[in-house]
């Protein structure tokens, strides 16, 4: 972003960062986000979920589901 900036060849107002380990995203989040940026001046925004159990889970299997 900064080389294409500064060589002027364009400039960017909302950079919007897509994460390959967040693929269950809905279009409908990535849009609201774009608008509070965009529309309400906010600097960031980002979306999150509630976990249906203990996160430590979503990172360690369980023996017994083997």
């Amino acid at each position: 972003m900064d080389f294409v900036e500064q060589d002027e060849r364009g400039r960017f107002d909302i950079v919007v960062l897509l994460q390959a380990t967040t693929p269950l995203r809905i279009a409908e989040d990535v849009s609201a986000c774009i608008r509070l940026v965009a529309e309400d001046g906010v600097g960031n925004a980002f979306t999150v979920t509630e976990s249906h159990g203990n996160p430590y889970f979503n990172m360690v299997g369980d023996r017994r589901h083997r």
